[in-house]
């Protein structure tokens, strides 16, 4: 068996792009080359020769014109290849060489002497603060009072859950249909069904029904039905053969469902209804 070797950079690369990872180490498909274009390398010889310029001039050795060509011609001719991609425009090498030149001279002619320049630094990191920056502290606060407001709407949800444990725990036990507030009222409604048994909770059933269908004339019609058709089946007696039927029965599971229903007593103009007329009783008048 061949051992695999996972650099950083490896899992790394897998993270960000699996594709990628499969074609560099699984089919080992060779990078296409994009060649450089002549503007791209006009432009870093360029800022080369701004970096000799300002580095003397940092170092209190200002050059001159002549100085600065030349580095700008070494640097040229130190690093060109014939691999630059000239466009389709008719460009030479010393066509474009001689733009880059003229460019130096039209820069050096311009901010000469250079008497009121003073460089603090070069290629140092710059940090604009833009008003556009506000709205990111923002987002900050926002996100904080979002979260927040998921915890506290989570409380708030558990304290929910915890009341309707309690009412459907005093409604199962004292047989109560409805439960009454000062400012509200809880309609309680039980329905007890027979349910398929489910192979998770009930599997010695569920594998009893199995067998059971299989060996009746109806496995084929039932065999792919699920929890909810079924259940629907036990349902609606008059619909299913009688056979079918009691097995169906036999092997169901009660299952009692309560629902709680909370109705508000407040009207939206904050008054509370007459809870005698809610319930059907008349008001006494004197």
């Amino acid at each position: 068996m061949k051992t695999q070797c996972y650099s950083y950079s490896k899992l790394s690369m897998y993270r960000q792009c699996p594709r990628r990872y499969f074609y560099r180490w699984v089919e080992k498909t060779k990078p296409i080359v994009i060649p450089q274009s002549v503007e791209l390398f006009l432009g870093l010889r360029l800022h080369e020769a701004m970096r000799f310029l300002y580095q003397h001039h940092a170092d209190g050795l200002m050059p001159t014109l002549d100085e600065v060509v030349a580095a700008f011609n070494a640097r040229w001719d130190e690093v060109w290849s014939d691999a630059i991609d000239l466009g389709a425009k008719g460009h030479t090498a010393a066509s474009i060489k001689a733009v880059g030149e003229r460019a130096v001279r039209d820069y050096f002619a311009r901010r000469q002497p250079f008497e009121d320049e003073r460089t603090v630094g070069l290629e140092q990191p710059v940090s604009l603060w833009l008003d556009a920056a506000g709205l990111v502290d923002q987002w900050v606060d926002a996100e904080a009072e979002r979260k927040t407001a998921v915890a506290a709407l989570r409380a708030v949800e558990a304290r929910i859950a915890a009341i309707k444990d309690g009412l459907t725990l005093v409604a199962e036990q004292e047989g109560l249909a409805k439960f009454f507030g000062d400012r509200g009222e809880v309609a309680v409604t039980v329905k007890d069904e027979l349910i398929p048994p489910r192979k998770t909770h009930e599997p010695e059933k569920a594998a009893e029904l199995e067998e059971a269908l299989r060996a009746s004339p109806w496995w084929q019609e039932v065999s792919a039905l699920d929890r909810h058709a079924v259940k629907q089946m036990l349902g609606g007696h008059s619909a299913v053969r009688s056979e079918l039927l009691s097995i169906l029965v036999s092997a169901a599971v009660s299952a009692r469902d309560i629902k709680l229903r909370l109705r508000s007593l407040i009207r939206r103009d904050g008054t509370l209804v007459d809870v005698n007329i809610l319930l059907g009783h008349a008001p006494c008048v004197e």
